[in-house]
């Protein structure tokens, strides 16, 4: 047992079992209790054997308005990592409960690592909601090498959001363009909340074969990408305020001109990702034209 008092001189105690897990916090005079109670799978067979996919469903009872009201309940199921994949939470004045659905982290080959959980589910009849009730949809969170949330999606309904399933839509309120959300090649576009606008592949990549793959209206920049390589075989790959950029196969490369076009003048000249002089390049032009 542990206790601590704050400022305001309310104490708080928590109590914990034998393996160091919390089964009550009491805070206050008024002594507003949060229980917790674990229940475990068993362990059958020689040698003991937990065969169960769930190895425990964490039920916490929170006091609401008054002393032991249980006001609030709250069930979580863990996954066999630890992890919580499901939550259910009522209040219990409202007598209804939501199911919310957590997926486990999906990682590619890209490094990128996908989480999703889903927008509460309620159920109509006041029971416990399940995940054949409906949902409001799901928030995609896609992580980069290092575990730092990069991108954040909303999906709207209950259809599962790449790269688990298919979804194509989402709610995003800046998003009210009629432009299709996937293209033919099965790049699926996203709207981040600042506004730009991406296509990805279905391993994470940027990727779009009939326009660019990222746009950021707001600041007045583009990027064709295939596969996660900047690439444009018909203007610049990169055309921004500070510039513009052509590129081959994620190499910079243009043959009649610079393959750098500086905002304020500069220019720097490149064939398959080899920097050049001007006079250099000028020098390949005209063995190319002879």
């Amino acid at each position: 047992m542990t206790g601590s008092t704050d400022l305001n001189s309310a104490t708080t105690t928590t109590t914990f079992d034998n393996i160091g897990r919390k089964t009550l916090v009491q805070v206050g005079a008024a002594i507003r209790d949060t229980n917790f109670i674990y229940n475990e799978p068993a362990c059958t067979g020689t040698p003991c054997v937990v065969t169960s996919q769930t190895p425990v469903t964490v039920t916490t009872y929170r006091d609401l308005a008054s002393t032991n009201d249980k006001g609030v309940v709250e069930i979580s199921t863990l996954d066999q990592r630890g992890q919580t994949y499901l939550t259910q939470k009522s209040d219990t004045s409202a007598a209804t409960f939501i199911y919310v659905e957590t997926l486990p982290k999906l990682s590619t080959l890209s490094g990128q690592a996908y989480e999703a959980v889903s927008n509460p589910y309620r159920s109509p009849d006041g029971t416990i909601a399940s995940s054949t009730d409906t949902t409001l949809g799901w928030t995609r969170t896609i992580y980069d090498q290092m575990n730092r949330p990069i991108e954040i999606d909303h999906f709207d309904a209950a259809t599962l959001p790449p790269p688990w399933g298919s979804a194509t839509s989402w709610a995003d309120p800046r998003d009210n363009s009629s432009m299709k959300r996937k293209d033919d090649s099965g790049s699926v576009r996203t709207v981040r909340k600042n506004g730009q606008i991406e296509w990805k592949d279905k391993d994470g990549k940027r990727h779009r074969e009939d326009g660019p793959a990222f746009e950021w209206p707001e600041k007045g920049g583009r990027a064709w990408y295939i596969h996660g390589k900047l690439h444009r075989e018909d203007g610049p790959a990169m055309d921004g305020p500070l510039g513009k950029s052509w590129y081959l196969k994620g190499r910079k490369h243009r043959e009649d001109g610079p393959a750098v076009e500086w905002a304020d003048g500069r220019k720097e000249w490149y064939r398959h990702g080899e920097e050049l002089t001007e006079a250099e390049f000028a020098a390949l032009t005209e063995v190319r034209h002879d």
